[in-house]
């Protein structure tokens, strides 16, 4: 079966609430329960980091049949933000020019920390996902299917003489489990 993306958009009224505990209980319909904690952190089924979008691959189908799906989202005072900003650009930034056979550093915009605030009280929320039909499970023992996600945050800092290389590191299917 295919990788399918489990996500909960966390708002309170049209604002995202960041920092919340998120998770994903799934259950078959035999009774096996799988818990996911989604993430909203650019990586993975996440496609951009502090969003207010939690999300994560669902790929450890045990059996075929139907499955239901739950999500549950838990936010403390002091913990959970609000953003307070517009929804993030999409657009490609370049973070340098070629000028002259030399690489000359763009200065990006820097990350304005003024633009969350705290909650105020703590929260629970609980809702429903329905339910999804799987086929095509194959026999134990399982081989592996899913590949690691591609790593979408890659950033390449000049020091010196030296590059240094940063990234988020996807899972071993994609943003579930440790890669190998």
């Amino acid at each position: 079966p295919s990788p399918m993306i489990v996500y909960a958009e966390v708002q309170q009224g049209y604002v995202p609430i960041l920092g919340a505990s998120v998770t994903a209980v799934i259950e078959s319909n035999t009774g096996h329960t799988q818990t996911l904690d989604l993430l909203d952190n650019g990586a993975g089924a996440d496609s951009y980091k502090n969003d207010g979008i939690y999300s994560r691959y669902f790929t450890t189908y045990k059996e075929n049949g139907i499955y239901s799906l739950k999500v549950q989202a838990y936010g403390g005072r002091n913990i959970a933000m609000r953003s307070l900003r517009h929804p993030k650009n999409t657009a490609t930034q370049i973070s340098g020019i070629f000028n002259a056979g030399k690489i000359e550093e763009n200065a990006l915009k820097p990350e304005n920390n003024q633009d969350t605030q705290p909650i105020s009280e703590s929260f629970t929320r609980t809702v429903s996902g329905g339910v999804f039909v799987v086929s095509q499970v194959p026999p134990l023992p399982f081989i592996d299917l899913y590949p690691p996600s591609q790593i979408r945050d890659l950033d390449a800092t000049l020091h010196g003489d030296e590059i240094h290389l940063t990234w988020t590191a996807p899972g071993d299917d994609f943003d579930i489990g440790k890669g190998k």
